[in-house]
Parts: structure tokens; C-alpha cells; sequence
């Protein structure tokens, strides 16, 4: 299989496991628990989220251990469907205990939470085996194998042809703007919900209104052909890793409602102890 259809194939499996999500629990039940988690909370979720990823020390399995790209992309897929299985777990603790955010604080949920993060972290940006070092690992090589060119031209080829061009790969950003300007948009309104709103009505509403003054957002071609340049294989894995950062973890990952679930629960614990030091709040917590 190669990269573009692993991807894909990846893409479909997590937008499946989150509509089979939605047709156990309804997407206006969603929507509603999403609500009730507090404003200024369901604002400023990401940034929540990013204070306790940065501040902690997160234990990886190993450490650089990862060449092949197809086998790193399987890793990333299992770790994230774990990532959304713990999620779904939470969502169910907390909406059938009135979305108190007290349900969330016991060691269980926190050991579980903190094992889900550490998983994900592993095969995210911020570790040696993981997605920012293995993109930056083969621009290294791509710009070593083409020693012959300056600095910004290497640097252009990346910008442009380190990314798909295609309507059905495309980045999360054009993506969504693809579809919020679509003509049959209405039919897709759950799709945006889902992917790029955490199902946050509010957000959604917001995005709406600010997409009016959006149109032609995807690039015309810069380059009338790809230019005859050494590495194109090395650059192809570029693509691939550019569309799993730019795209699938954008709305899969800690950016989109799984990390909303999860943030809930290091939120809660840090109300709770008094603490952003994950392994404080579970010594804390009875």
C-alpha cells in the first residue's frame, strides 16, 4: 500500500469510529454535554490542554526507534484509536453524572489519562520517534540531496511540493473551508461539527459567520510541472508526513473533541489538588 491510500484508509476508519460514536449516543446528545462543560473552559480548551502537555514530563516507551514510515503511520493510527477510546469513556463518566467535572477526578481516570497522553505525545510532535523529528529527519536528507540548489529554492520546492495538491488531501484548514463553501454544505454541517468544532455548537456558529468573507481559499498552481529535482522519494514521504500533521491529527488528536475529553479530566484533577504536575494530582487524589 502506499502512502496516499494508508492515509486515506486512515482518514476513513477515524471519521467512522466518530459517526458510530454519534449513532450510539446522538449527535444532539453530544452537542448538549459539549455545552454544559463551561464557557470560558470550552474556549480556551486547547490552550488548557497545551499548559499541562508543556509543564509535564511525559515517560515515553522508546526513544528514535522508528525508519519506516508505513510502520510509523500504523503506530500513530493505534495510538489514536486508544486515544479515542479513553475519550468515549470519559464523555460517558461525565455525562451520565450530570457533567460534573467531580466525576473525573479519582486515580483511575487520572492514571488512564495520563497513560493515553503519554501514548499520544510518543508518536506526537514533541518526541524523538515522533512526527515533527521524522518530518524534519527527511527534510534533512531532502536538502543534502540537493546540494546544488540554494537554501530558498530547496525551501520552495518543500512548501509546495511537501504538500498534496489534490481535493481529497488536502490540509484540515482548506479542508474545512472547502466544505463550509461547498453548495451542498448543509448536508455536511455534522461533518464540520464533528472535525473541526469539538461538536461545539458555539464554535461552529462562529465559524459560519466568519466564513461568509471566505472564497478561494485553495492556491493556484505555482509550478506549471514538479521540477526535475534528486529526492523524490524522500519528498513523497514529506507529503505524507505534512497531510498526517496538517490534516488527520488536527482533527484527530489532541486538537479535536478526544482532547477535549481528556483535557476535562487534567482540568478537574487540577481543581481538584491544586496542581498542573500530573504525577502530583494522582498522589493527591484518594
Amino acid at each position: 500500500m502506499n502512502y496516499i491510500d494508508q492515509l486515506s484508509k486512515m482518514n476513513d476508519e477515524f471519521d467512522n469510529l466518530m459517526v458510530q460514536f454519534e449513532s450510539e449516543y446522538s449527535i444532539e446528545k453530544i452537542v448538549d454535554v459539549v455545552k454544559k462543560i463551561p464557557v470560558e473552559l470550552r474556549e480556551k480548551s486547547i490552550n488548557q490542554y497545551q499548559i499541562i502537555i508543556r509543564k509535564n514530563k511525559w515517560y515515553y516507551p522508546s526513544l528514535c526507534d522508528v525508519a519506516d514510515l508505513h510502520q510509523f503511520m500504523e503506530r500513530w493510527s493505534e495510538v489514536h484509536k486508544e486515544y479515542f477510546s479513553f475519550a468515549r469513556q470519559v464523555f460517558e463518566e461525565f455525562s451520565k453524572n450530570n457533567c460534573s467535572l467531580d466525576c473525573l477526578t479519582t486515580k483511575e481516570i487520572l492514571d488512564e489519562a495520563i497513560r493515553s497522553e503519554t501514548m499520544r505525545g510518543w508518536v506526537g510532535k514533541r518526541s524523538p520517534s515522533g512526527l515533527d523529528a521524522l518530518l524534519r529527519q527527511r527534510e534533512e536528507i531532502f536538502t543534502s540531496s540537493n546540494i546544488n540548489l540554494s537554501m530558498d529554492e530547496v525551501d520552495n520546492i518543500l512548501d509546495y511540493w511537501g504538500l498534496y495538491h489534490d481535493s481529497e488531501h488536502l490540509s484540515a484548514e482548506h479542508e474545512l473551508i472547502q466544505l463550509m463553501t461547498s453548495e451542498d454544505y448543509q448536508e455536511k454541517r455534522n461533518e464540520v461539527l464533528r472535525n473541526f468544532c469539538q461538536y461545539n455548537l458555539d464554535n461552529l456558529l462562529e465559524k459560519e459567520e466568519s466564513i461568509k468573507e471566505c472564497r478561494n481559499v485553495v492556491s493556484e498552481d505555482n509550478f506549471a510541472e514538479e521540477q526535475p529535482i534528486q529526492g523524490a522519494e524522500i519528498l513523497e514521504e514529506i507529503r505524507a508526513l505534512n497531510y498526517l500533521n496538517l490534516s488527520l491529527e488536527v482533527k484527530y488528536s489532541f486538537k479535536g473533541f478526544a482532547g477535549l475529553m481528556h483535557m476535562l479530566v487534567f482540568y478537574a484533577c487540577k481543581l481538584k489538588t491544586g496542581t498542573e504536575n500530573v504525577y502530583e494530582m494522582l498522589n493527591k487524589l484518594n
